[in-house]
């Protein structure tokens, strides 16, 4: 289905009938993801990381890999980097260590290992490493962050009082963005606390400025429902200069939820344009840091992906309606997915929530731990099983 908004963009609703439940379950894939020059595609499971080339669709080499962070392709597309042996802690419990977690940095040419770098064990909730796989952020059960320097292996920086406004553990205490070159770092609490901007290239504190200050902000839940806050934080870099921040609004209980996307200038804050958006981002966490985020930049910089939440209430799907819908039906919520090309308007329809887009062709799960290669206006290319 195709919706023009008043924006003039064309925009793409696809319906995916993954369901919120399947993020973890084995076969599925954590995330897909394109190289930055379209050669070569990554396919993230529970355990490892295959590594396929695009043009034929084949397998090149296949690693054994943490699910506590996603791997990545460098920004110059020769090599993926990744962690190993990171405790894995699920809700709230760390099994035993299994040997000192290392960042592995392996090259595509010859399907090799360069380099694997010990880092310090933490007891991550949330955590992210970046494309260039020189800098980790982690998010701890204490709701502390902590910032590492993975060359030097040791930490950069730490906030002790990171998230704040709630006593219990935190699983997932933290949203992180990455800019597309590695050098900087935005992290927004889920919860009340000040957001934290990072230049790793000059390895200080960045502050925060203009609409970027928004993800600061402080509500209340007297002032403003979880739901809405967590929509109108979420966010992601759109180049290196530019960031995309989600607003929500609330016009009528008929209408329901509407988010917009302003384009902001990093780091000055300054507004550069506003997008409207076909459905807000889904609150759920995602087990962030783990999955990819709901509302996230593709590898081609033109398309916006957005995993947005359905509710089926009595055999009718409803998208973002009343907040009663929310707190009574949130278990029987399924996770739809759109993307979104900002200058054609071509249109992208996908049936998984695993989702990456180049130029003309896209990349999707079919079948758990199938991947799809799709060439618009032509169906599909190829496909083939990496994960069972």
């Amino acid at each position: 289905m195709i919706k023009t908004l008043a924006s003039g963009l064309a925009w793409a609703i696809a319906v995916s009938s993954t369901a919120a439940a399947d993020f973890g379950r084995e076969g599925v894939l954590r995330q897909l993801q394109f190289s930055a020059d379209g050669k070569h595609v990554l396919a993230q499971d529970n355990s490892h990381i295959t590594v396929l080339t695009v043009d034929p669709l084949r397998v090149l080499f296949r690693v054994q890999a943490d699910q506590a962070v996603l791997g990545r392709f460098t920004p110059d597309s020769r090599e993926i980097v990744f962690v190993r042996s990171m405790p894995r802690v699920v809700e709230g419990q760390m099994p035993p260590a299994q040997g000192t977690p290392r960042v592995e940095r392996w090259r595509l040419a010859n399907c090799t290992r360069v380099a694997s770098t010990a880092i310090p064990v933490l007891m991550c909730g949330t955590a992210l490493l970046g494309p260039d796989g020189r800098t980790l952020a982690c998010a701890d059960l204490k709701g502390r962050l902590h910032v590492v320097d993975v060359q030097a292996g040791c930490e950069a920086f730490t906030k002790k009082e990171f998230a704040l406004g709630s006593e219990q553990l935190y699983l997932w205490a933290a949203d992180f963005e990455f800019s597309p070159d590695g050098r900087f770092l935005i992290v927004r609490p889920e919860v009340d606390g000040v957001a934290v901007v990072w230049d790793a290239g000059e390895k200080q504190l960045v502050k925060a400025r203009g609409r970027i200050k928004l993800l600061s902000k402080h509500m209340s839940r007297e002032e403003i429902s979880p739901y809405m806050r967590a929509y109108g934080q979420r966010f992601t870099f759109v180049g290196p200069d530019r960031v995309a921040i989600v607003r929500a609004r609330w016009p009528s209980r008929r209408a329901g939820w509407r988010c917009s996307a302003d384009i902001v200038a990093f780091p000055s804050g300054d507004l550069v344009s506003t997008i409207e958006l076909p459905n807000c981002p889904t609150t759920r966490s995602f087990e962030a840091g783990r999955t990819q985020k709901p509302f996230r930049l593709a590898t081609d910089a033109n398309f916006l992906i957005i995993n947005y939440e359905v509710v089926v209430d009595r055999g009718v799907a409803r998208a973002n309606k009343a907040l009663s819908t929310f707190y009574s039906n949130r278990e029987k919520a399924r996770i739809d997915t759109c993307a979104v090309e900002s200058k054609t308007g071509r249109v992208i329809h996908s049936d998984s929530v695993a989702l990456d887009v180049y130029g003309n062709r896209y990349v999707n799960e079919g079948r758990p731990g199938e991947v799809r290669l799709w060439e618009m206006g032509k169906g599909l290319l190829a496909s083939i099983v990496v994960s069972r």
